[in-house]
């Protein structure tokens, strides 16, 4: 290997701790938050301009304790989806993220 072939140089970027997306369609606002993280975070939402927001929502967390389990043939619901319903949701709310966690919230608003 020559200078030009090896990587020592290039230091690691840092990854952020929390990725999101926000969409809505048909009236339903979907948020979507990945926390990196192996310790849970207080999230602050905001759905200015979303309409009037009903004061229910559903929310979906796909999490695990080590980001490197799987499901397998022999554990093949060691993760899965865990659906429940929210209340309290106004234009601004918290909502706690767990650790290594994806969590979907669905608002309606009209």
């Amino acid at each position: 290997l020559n200078a030009r072939d090896s990587a020592a140089h290039v230091k690691p970027k840092n990854i952020p701790a929390l990725f999101y997306v926000a969409t809505q369609k048909n009236g339903t606002v979907y948020l979507k938050i990945v926390n990196a993280q192996n310790v849970p975070q207080a999230v602050n939402l905001s759905l200015q301009g979303a309409g009037k927001v009903a004061l229910t929502g559903t929310k979906v967390v796909l999490k695990s304790d080590n980001p490197e389990d799987t499901n397998s043939i022999t554990e093949p619901e060691k993760i899965i989806p865990v659906t429940t319903k929210i209340k309290g949701i106004k234009k601004a709310f918290s909502q706690t993220l767990p650790a290594y966690s994806i969590t979907i919230l669905q608002l309606e608003t009209k």
